[in-house]
């Protein structure tokens, strides 16, 4: 199994931004912000397989 990390920083405030962190494979993907460590979205495919954002 494949597991793919990637980071992003996205503005917050005028002097701060803040982490967004992707974590994926074939089966889940999860999407974290490092302001206050929350879950963003979570993604599972339907039963055909597709992933539905």
């Amino acid at each position: 199994m494949t597991f793919t990390i990637s980071k992003e920083s996205l503005p917050f405030r005028a002097d701060k931004s803040i982490s967004q962190i992707t974590l994926s494979n074939e089966r889940l993907t999860i999407v974290v912000h490092d302001y206050g460590a929350r879950v963003h979205q979570l993604l599972t495919p339907d039963k055909n397989g597709t992933f539905l954002s």
